[in-house]
This record gives C-alpha cells, sequence and structure tokens, in this order.
C-alpha cells in the first residue's frame, strides 16, 4: 500500500498548481494577452495604404468558438443538431443521446464519450430549457465552460500522472535506492515533492495550452483521464500475476480512452514497453509472465477499435482532402514526415519557444533533399543503435540501473503513443503537428523524468530546477493559451509566427470575407496565391476560390477548364464538376451542360457538406429563370 502522505501529495499538489498557472487566464472578464507580436504590418493599413503599424498584445474580450476551425462542426452547427429531436414528446431523450452518440462520425473521427460527456455543459443547458436554445452556442458563456471543463479535468490528470509515477517508481526503484541511501537517510517526502513537481512540469507544458484553449481538443483531456487510470491500474498489477477482474478493468479503462479520442488506440503499446523493461530487468523470469494475460484481452479490444477508426477516416486519406498529399512522395514521405513530428516534439518537450497553432509543411519537403528530412533521419538512426547497444548489454551481462536501456523503453513508449497522429495515416489536413498530439506522448516522458528525479541523491536541486522550470512554462502557456480566445487572436498569434504559412493565411482570408472585411482579406488572398502550393487538384481549386475572391472569376475559370481537359483522370471528382458546371453558367445557353455535371457531381459526391451544397446548385438551377448572373457555391 502507498502512504497516505504521498498519495495526499500527488493528488493535490499538481492540481492546484497546474490550476493556478492556467486559471487568471480563463475569465469571463476581458483580459490583456502576455505574448507580444511585433514586426507584423497590420492589414488595415495595408489595404488602406497608410503607413505601417505592428500588432500588439491583443486583448481578450470574450472567449468564444473558432468559427474557422474544427469549433463549427462539433460546437455550433454539431450540436443543435444532436440535440434537435429531444423535446419531442414521443422520443425517449436519454436513450437517444446515447444512441446519436454512439452512431455518429463527425469530421471523420468517432468519439461517443467527447459527445456524452466532453459536451455535458451545452448539452445540459440546452436540454434544461424548453424548447431548447439553440441560437445561444455563439455566446463566449458556452465556450468558456467547455474550457474550464478541459482545464478541470487536465488539473485532475497531473495528479493522476504523479500517482503513476509514484507506483513505477515504486516498482522499479524504491527498495533499490532506499538501500542504496541506508533506509535512515531517505527521504520519503521530499521524494513525493520531486515525483509531485514533475507531474506539475507535464501540466503546466506549453503544447497543452491547446487542449485547454480550442474547444474541439476538449476530447483529449477527457481521453488522458481514462488512459491515465487505465496506466495506473496496470503499472500497479505489474509484479505480480494480474487477475481477469483487473485484465477487464485495464480493457474498459483503455476502450474509454479511444471512444473518447482515438489518439490513444496505441496506449497497449506503450504498456507493454512498461511491462518488458521490468521483465528484462527481473532477468526474463517467467513468474512475471503470468501478468501478460491482459494482452489477449487488449490485442482483441484494439483491433476492433483500430477498425471502428479507420472506418471513419474513410474521407480523411483522400487526394482531395488537403492541398500536400502523398501522391508523389509516397510512403517515404510518410516516414520522413513522421520522423520530422517525431524529432520536433522531442525538441518542444525542453524548448517550447516556437509553439503554433499550425505545423507547416511545404510542398516537397518531404524528400531526401531537405536538409530537416536529411537531419531527423540521421538523429533517428543514431539513437535507434544507441539504444539497441544498451538493450544486447543489458540481456548479456543484466544490469538493473542501466539508464540508456531504460530510456530506451521510454522513447519506445513515446514513439508507441505517437503512431496515430504523426502522420503514418493521414487524417485530413497534412501538416507537421499539433500540439494536442503531445498531450499523451509527454506522459513517458514525465513518468521518467520524475522517477530519475526521486532516485537522485540531490532531490533538492532537483526540485528546485524543475520548480523554475515549471514557472516558466506555466507564463509561456498563459499566452499559448490567450492565442485561443477567439478566431482573430489565434489568426494574429500564427502569422506573427509565420507571416508565410500558406495554411493561415488561406483560412484567415476566409474568415475576413466571410465577417464582411473584404479589403483586409484581399491583403491575405494576394500573399496566398503567392505562397500556397502549386500542385494538385486541391491546390488548383483552392487558387480558383482565391481568384474569385478577387473578382478574376475568369482566370478562375479558365484554370477549372484547362485542368478538365489536361487531367481526365480527375473528371469524377465532384468538386471540380461542380466548378467546372459554375462557370458552364456564364453562358445561359450551355444551362443543359452544366445540369449534367451538377447531377454527376451530386451521385459521386461522398462528403455530407459537398453534397449538400452541390443539391442547393442543382435547385437554384431550377429556379434561375436564365436572365442575369446564376449564383452558386464553389467547392475547394
Amino acid at each position: 500500500m502507498l502512504p497516505l502522505l504521498p498519495l495526499s501529495l500527488l493528488l493535490l499538489l499538481p492540481p492546484l498548481l497546474t490550476y493556478n498557472l492556467y486559471s487568471p487566464i480563463l475569465s469571463l472578464e476581458p483580459i490583456q494577452c502576455s505574448y507580444v507580436i511585433s514586426g507584423i504590418p497590420s492589414l488595415k493599413s495595408q489595404s488602406s495604404g497608410s503607413p505601417s503599424s505592428a500588432f500588439t498584445s491583443p486583448t481578450c474580450q470574450r472567449w468564444t468558438f473558432l468559427h474557422t476551425w474544427d469549433d463549427e462542426s462539433n460546437f455550433i452547427t454539431g450540436v443543435p443538431e444532436f440535440m434537435s429531436p429531444l423535446k419531442k414528446p414521443e422520443s425517449d431523450s436519454f436513450k437517444y443521446v446515447i444512441w446519436e452518440a454512439f452512431s455518429m462520425i463527425r469530421i471523420n473521427v468517432y468519439e461517443p464519450f467527447a459527445w456524452i460527456i466532453g459536451k455535458a455543459y451545452i448539452v445540459h443547458s440546452m436540454w434544461s430549457s424548453s424548447p431548447p436554445d439553440t441560437s445561444s452556442l455563439n455566446f463566449s458563456e458556452y465556450s468558456f465552460w467547455v474550457r474550464r471543463q478541459s482545464l478541470v479535468l487536465h488539473c485532475f490528470n497531473s495528479g493522476v500522472l504523479g500517482i503513476l509515477i509514484l507506483i513505477v517508481f515504486e516498482k522499479f526503484k524504491g527498495n533499490e535506492i532506499k538501500e542504496d541511501y541506508n533506509v535512515e537517510k531517505y527521504n520519503g517526502a521530499m521524494k513525493s515533492i520531486a515525483i509531485a513537481l514533475a507531474a506539475t512540469l507535464w501540466g503546466a507544458h506549453p503544447c497543452h495550452a491547446e487542449v485547454i484553449g480550442w474547444p474541439s481538443a476538449n476530447p483529449y483531456s477527457l481521453c488522458g483521464l481514462f488512459s491515465l487510470l487505465c496506466s495506473v491500474a496496470h503499472a500497479s498489477t505489474i509484479s505480480r500475476s494480474r487477475t481477469w477482474t483487473m485484465s477487464g478493468l485495464i480493457c474498459v479503462l483503455y476502450a474509454c480512452s479511444v471512444l473518447s479520442k482515438s489518439a490513444s488506440i496505441t496506449l497497449p503499446g506503450a504498456l507493454l514497453a512498461l511491462d518488458a523493461w521490468y521483465w528484462l530487468r527481473e532477468g526474463g523470469n517467467k513468474m512475471y509472465l503470468e501478468g501478460w494475460k491482459v494482452y489477449p484481452l487488449l490485442a482483441a479490444t484494439s483491433i476492433t477499435l483500430a477498425y471502428v477508426t479507420l472506418a471513419a477516416n474513410e474521407q480523411g486519406v483522400v487526394y482531395t482532402s488537403d492541398l500536400v498529399n502523398f501522391k508523389e512522395s509516397g510512403w517515404m514521405g510518410r516516414i520522413f514526415k513522421s520522423l520530422i513530428t517525431l524529432t520536433l516534439y522531442l525538441r518542444q518537450a525542453v524548448w517550447p519557444a516556437d509553439l503554433r497553432v499550425h505545423y507547416v509543411v511545404e510542398e516537397g519537403e518531404l524528400t531526401m533533399n531537405s536538409p530537416e528530412v536529411l537531419l531527423c533521419v540521421g538523429v533517428w538512426v543514431c539513437i535507434t543503435l544507441i539504444c539497441l547497444t544498451s538493450l544486447i548489454r543489458v540481456v548479456r551481462v543484466g544490469s538493473k540501473n542501466d539508464y540508456v536501456a531504460a530510456a530506451s523503453f521510454i522513447l519506445a513508449a513515446y514513439v508507441v503513443l505517437f503512431l496515430p497522429t504523426m502522420g503514418l495515416v493521414q487524417h485530413g489536413m497534412i501538416q507537421k503537428g499539433g500540439d494536442r498530439y503531445a498531450y499523451l506522448t509527454y506522459v513517458p516522458l514525465a513518468v521518467g523524468l520524475g522517477c530519475w528525479g526521486a532516485g537522485k541523491r540531490g532531490m533538492i536541486n532537483f526540485c528546485v530546477v524543475i520548480s523554475i522550470m515549471a514557472v516558466v512554462f506555466g507564463s509561456l502557456s498563459r499566452g499559448g493559451l490567450c492565442s485561443y480566445c477567439d478566431d482573430e487572436s489565434m489568426f494574429q498569434r500564427a502569422l506573427a509566427v509565420d507571416p508565410m504559412d500558406w495554411r493561415i493565411v488561406d483560412t484567415y482570408a476566409e474568415f475576413l470575407y466571410r465577417t464582411g472585411r473584404r479589403d483586409e482579406g484581399a491583403v491575405l488572398v494576394r500573399r496566398s496565391l503567392q505562397v500556397q502550393p502549386k500542385n494538385g487538384l486541391k491546390s488548383m481549386l483552392t487558387r480558383g476560390k482565391s481568384l474569385v475572391w478577387l473578382g478574376e472569376a475568369g482566370e478562375a475559370c479558365q484554370g477549372y477548364e484547362d485542368w478538365w481537359f489536361a487531367h481526365p483522370e480527375d473528371r469524377d471528382m465532384p468538386l471540380l464538376k461542380n466548378n467546372v458546371a459554375l462557370c458552364l453558367l456564364r453562358d445561359a445557353s450551355r444551362r443543359g451542360e452544366a445540369e449534367v455535371l451538377f447531377k454527376e457531381a451530386l451521385e459521386k459526391a461522398d462528403v455530407e457538406d459537398h453534397a449538400r451544397k452541390i443539391g442547393s446548385n442543382l435547385r437554384l438551377l431550377g429556379e434561375w429563370s436564365g436572365e442575369g448572373a446564376y449564383t452558386g457555391s464553389l467547392l475547394w
């Protein structure tokens, strides 16, 4: 049994410290963001021709949903659609919520627990009103409480992580350290403080600001809770035979984590790394293999959930899902991208000075001609060789205190947890990484840091260093969290870090056009035309959209028609058919040809939003008299 004092410290200290780091930023009152943006000319000054002025630290007037990213589908339109039938007298509300959550796929992800639990505040608020107030989802109060929920879960997760670190330390190092110190001189309280500070450092890490600040990343904190509880249950039985009841509990917690967010689908691989290291340290004792009966259950659960996850992601791997694609680079491009992601977040773990809301992949970057790819390949080849050499030495000679071998298993868990998100399987847009992806992958690093610090003779020095780092990380996290206040804050922060990030430039331009700020939007549209990728169907469609926004529809239509004749293999693509049909309607005499293309596009459309817009275009065509301009929806 674990002592009461360490448990109290580990359950209370990390959550309280983490909460105090973030809480002042999450307020219903306007706050001044702590980060400074300089050197980026104001869009208003560029569009008006007046002298340039730099952005300054913006004020967060109110927390809102980020309309231009996934919040639109997950909250603003998603929740009203999810809740709309609940007030029907003939429906069983509770059964409907459960059924709808477990049968719904949204934005190519299947996460029923995120809908049942993660959006509980909004669901309860709408459910308790009569009739449900579906129009109020734009109000800041809803998005604020979604973020508050993420913060509370995140703080609790830091406490559970502290318990996990203590369990792993006691299983692996506790008795050896006490013997080395001499039991009378061993400071158990200081050990608990060292572990609690390591958990706090994880909680304060700036990469986790995205999980708290972006409402659509809310499922990561819920997934983290179940993943950490699963890891605690697994680690607590690592040195003895696991009962079928405990094995079943581990599988249930694992399933709950994946049903909250599929990023944890490879969690059993990280648990296997923990078991393998313990078994190897104990000299391959067959007695400890009795506890491995959990893995057939985990394997069956994992295979089932992996099938569901891949089925949900069917539209996330299509050729037109992003401007950058793996069509030319193939599997080598996926591997290079994965190595870049792994290296990027190892660096961000200790030096998070360049965090972004989007990490751009430039066209043609995923080749061996890229210096970054070449360096990443070299680094991981060296790491692999060092780890293998150390493991071979442990197997041959035997050593319970081989830190390189221990680090090898920590890195193995880090890589395994990154497998779903590092790019081997495409999920929509392709980028070098996302800070939310580090939420689970940094857990093995925190466990390793905490165990190492608790076993050092200089624990006081360790605690001082980690405390300073936690304060610095907390300061960075506040600025990062503030950049998710609203769309404007997010885009300004992103442009400050990289003014030529083509995806941010294009998405910000779209936001400005949607909000009626066309002059400012035109500045970014022109920049977007210069920096966005030039190859591929998706790039051509996006370029056409930009030209239409600038009033150059003729040039856009010429691009669509040129592609139509130059690439017959793409003529079945519903997006291209729709846009060519719109261009044909500039000549009323070609109405029949356009109608045929609209109908063919509607038959081919396998994305709900595309089908809805094409159907609307077809309906408007039926209502069009042939006089005046026809107005329909472009697709890109």
